[in-house]
């Protein structure tokens, strides 16, 4: 099945990007994440119920040691951005810094979560194990086609739509300038789209390899476990190149955003974080 941490984290993420309550659908994971795992794999009775139990152990992990982080991760960025306007301009490298602090959340969490996920990978049937191999790689397939029928100059419009209208719900309306700011960077992105593919299908083949050996029915319990903890891995020095420079054009344009900001802006930028902060905390403490 699709890593339990992948789908839990980008759901998590997804929610801090959208205008969903966050405690509410929190609180509700294990149906999304079954709703997202229906995609891949279908589970008997009794796997079901293994993997319900260990998602709750999952989702109690993260609610007591995880979104506390997230509290402490967050409010110091607050505090650093509300020092802007007393003559302290945050810089690129602050940014970048912060990004690579949200990928740490991330593997914190899939290393705590590889013993849950190889048993439970480990109990699928030789059908659904090529069940799921198929899927991932129909997922690959599509997000090829998909970028086929897509051209540039249709990928630079939707990417910059996309980026204005994340800052729009932190920030509120734009002035002229940030959407020039955001509409002149997003240009700038280097594409690794051909490289990421290449990732995705060398980490696939790996995967399969672990979970439907050749020469007996026991999965490869130290190969899926390199799969599921260090696929970074497998990326290309190229891949990896790419990243971080998209990361520090990122951090540049997000630095550059944040000293324009205006009072009305940084508000509701404050109201919006503190909103997150108290959900972290209470949902932190609930039992």
């Amino acid at each position: 099945m699709p890593s339990i941490s992948r789908i839990f984290t980008v759901i998590v993420l997804t929610l801090m990007l959208s205008g969903c309550s966050f405690s509410f659908v929190y609180n509700k994971l294990d149906w999304w994440v079954n709703w997202y795992l229906d995609d891949y794999v279908e589970l008997d009775k009794t796997q079901q119920h293994v993997f319900d139990k260990a998602f709750e152990q999952l989702h109690l992990w993260h609610r007591k040691n995880e979104l506390m982080r997230y509290h402490a991760h967050l409010s110091r960025f607050q505090t650093r951005v509300n020092e802007i306007d007393q003559g302290n301009p945050i810089t690129a490298d602050e940014i970048y810094d912060h990004v690579y602090e949200m990928r740490d959340h991330w593997y914190r969490f899939i290393t705590f979560a590889e013993p849950y996920l190889t048993p439970l990978l480990a109990q699928l049937s030789a059908e659904q194990k090529q069940q799921l191999i198929n899927k991932l790689a129909e997922r690959n397939e599509e997000m090829i086609a998909e970028r086929e029928e897509s051209s540039y100059e249709k990928r630079i419009k939707e990417n910059t739509k996309s980026q204005k209208k994340s800052f729009k719900k932190w920030f509120g309306k734009l002035s002229k300038a940030q959407n020039e700011l955001i509409e002149q960077t997003t240009p700038t992105y280097t594409s690794s789209f051909d490289d990421w593919i290449a990732y995705r299908q060398t980490w696939l083949s790996n995967f399969e390899t672990a979970l439907i050996p050749m020469t007996d029915n026991e999965v490869n319990v130290a190969l899926l476990t390199e799969a599921l903890i260090h696929p970074q891995n497998l990326r290309s020095k190229a891949l990896i190149e790419k990243n971080q420079n998209n990361n520090r054009i990122f951090a540049q344009m997000f630095a550059d955003f944040l000293n324009q900001a205006s009072a009305k802006q940084i508000k509701r930028f404050n109201r919006r974080v503190s909103s997150y902060l108290e959900d972290f905390e209470e949902l932190a403490n609930d039992k």
